[in-house]
């Protein structure tokens, strides 16, 4: 369940075999872990510290701490408590440092934490000594080279950033930060090398098309610099939340980032059919912020879109636990349940929608077709009705009532509604065979029937 990221099963199962042997400390750790993907900080808590009881001598528990802390500092944005918790985890993660120096994630971990409390000389010891410990640890020489770089010591920070982009040749942020050093040493040409294998990267940052822009036109290229400038300003306008850095998490090291960056990376994948980048990116969100609704809403969003409605089930009831007045959630979990072929969960998940938001057409439709699919035909009709009403000219809902009104004998009231799905959508091929079906039955067979448009045909769906 855990590996299929049915987290709030696993949180079950685990809680049981964690009853069953209080002295196993994997249950725990992966009871943990669940508790993290959920954004469960206090419960993680209360389950990590009998695993310490237990094993104090194992360094990776105390950074499991950390993490935790470190999570919940995240999560915590602008609240009176947050210090505590950085500094908790700055502890943990000390805690493990003593128990075995020659781990990298630790010392990069609390450099993560130093950075977020304004420490940066203490940041930069622990970046240091993360790749004394794993000379491969790509995000810990990035991170150090960002302060040698910011604080100008353009020297020192060339070779760290080399290796950053050496170990991680597709981090973008690495590459980006490396172009900066090169064009404050005057190397433009391996500074336009850089940047332009950022941007290829990363085609959505301003950040990186304005330094290339400006390269370019140190460089005398004035015409590329004018059109990668101007390019970057329209991605400036349009997508103002997009940052650069939106580093993955490695060798057991925090994910950095803004948790805006991460999600908005997910949806543009998503909307361009890269599912499992856009997985990767809102898992990443959840991560940073394991409380941003549409984050859990958008990664079960995919898994539906992608044919895993099984998948998507537990990120959508996160997301509904998180934001319960969120109708949004609620369509998508009915629409789910749907799939699944639950088809009482699936109206009563539309139900909540349309309570949620009164005004929504949608909501109606959908709970409507439900209930005639459970032989509630009554029903649907009043709610087919009810989304007429909000939306007159919504054609699948004047399709979806002829269809129930057949159902009932109601053919006349059946041909009038089926005209109507004609007249909204003249192309729709269902509703022109259905009402030339049911004129057929009302012995109306040389009607004439509304005329086609010339853009091509286009089957809508009916209540069934």
């Amino acid at each position: 369940m855990f590996v299929e990221g049915d987290y709030a099963a696993a949180v079950v199962r685990l809680r049981q075999a964690v009853t069953l042997s209080d002295t196993s400390i994997a249950a725990r750790v992966y009871l943990v872990r669940a508790h993290l993907r959920l954004g469960q900080h206090d419960d993680a808590l209360q389950t990590i510290h009998p695993a310490i009881l237990l094993d104090p001598a194992r360094p990776s528990l105390r950074d499991m701490l950390g993490n935790i802390y470190a999570a919940r500092y995240t999560a915590r944005a602008y609240k009176e408590d947050q210090l505590a918790d950085g500094l908790s985890a700055i502890s943990a993660y000390r805690e493990s440092i003593v128990l075995d120096s020659t781990r990298a994630a630790p010392h990069y971990n609390m450099g993560i934490m130093y950075g977020y409390l304004d420490s940066t000389v203490q940041a930069e010891r622990s970046y240091s000594a993360a790749v004394r410990a794993d000379s491969t640890l790509a995000a810990a020489h990035k991170k150090l080279g960002v302060i040698q770089r910011e604080s100008g010591r353009y020297r020192e920070a060339l070779p760290t950033l080399e290796r950053a982009a050496q170990f991680a040749p597709e981090d973008a942020e690495a590459l980006f930060q490396l172009g900066l050093v090169y064009r404050s040493l005057g190397d433009l040409g391996k500074a336009v090398v850089a940047l332009e294998k950022a941007e290829s990267l990363n085609p959505l940052s301003p950040h990186i098309g304005f330094s290339l822009g400006n390269v370019y036109r140190r460089l005398g290229r004035h015409e590329e610099g004018r059109r990668v400038l101007e390019a970057a300003e329209r991605r400036r306008t349009r997508l103002s939340g997009f940052r650069v850095e939106v580093t993955s998490p490695e060798h057991g090291a925090l994910p950095i980032g803004k948790s805006l960056d991460h999600v908005n990376f997910a949806l543009l994948h998503a909307r361009e059919g890269r599912f499992e980048e856009a997985i990767t990116a809102f898992r990443r969100t959840i991560q940073i912020d394991p409380d941003m609704t549409r984050a859990w809403s958008g990664l079960g969003q995919v898994f539906l879109e992608s044919g895993r409605p099984d998948s998507a089930l537990p990120y959508f009831e996160r997301a509904i636990a998180l934001e319960g007045d969120d109708p949004i959630s609620y369509m998508r979990l009915g629409w789910t349940f749907r799939e699944l072929g639950r088809l009482r969960e699936s109206r009563r998940a539309f139900g909540e929608a349309a309570r949620r938001e009164p005004n929504l057409p949608e909501a109606y439709l959908n709970q409507g077709q439900m209930a005639f699919r459970m032989d509630d035909i009554e029903e649907s009709v009043a709610l087919f009705l009810k989304s007429i009403e909000l939306r007159p000219d919504y054609g699948v809902a004047h399709l979806s009532l002829g269809v129930a009104r057949v159902r009932l004998g109601q053919l006349e009231a059946a041909a009038a509604a089926y005209t109507r799905a004609l007249e909204l959508e003249p192309n729709n091929a269902q509703a022109r065979l259905f009402l030339r079906d049911v004129n057929a039955k009302l012995g109306r067979t040389n009607k004439a029937l509304p005329p086609r448009e010339h853009s091509g045909e286009r089957n809508r769906d009916a209540a069934d």
